[in-house]
């Protein structure tokens, strides 16, 4: 029961690390198409603002993740 809860966690931090991967690509295409465009249109503010909040989203559940596997992984898993 242990190593499959230990596998699902691998593979949700995968599965983040993945997003994270794409959010990166996103806010890059979106500097370039800003530039590319030659002005700072409210879209590109909002886009930003969006790709920020989803990277403190991963931030934020990569360390959940983090603390889930050590927990599982001394045997103090809780439900709390």
């Amino acid at each position: 029961n242990q190593s499959k809860t230990l596998e699902r966690l691998d593979s949700d931090a995968q599965k983040l690390t993945n997003l994270q991967i794409t959010i990166q690509d996103l806010m890059k295409k979106v500097d370039v198409n800003e530039k590319n465009t030659k002005g700072k249109g409210v879209e590109f503010d909002e886009a930003k603002g969006q790709l920020e909040a989803s990277q403190e989203t991963i931030t934020k559940l990569f360390d959940a993740n983090r603390k889930l596997m050590k927990n599982v992984e001394e045997g103090t898993l809780s439900s709390a």
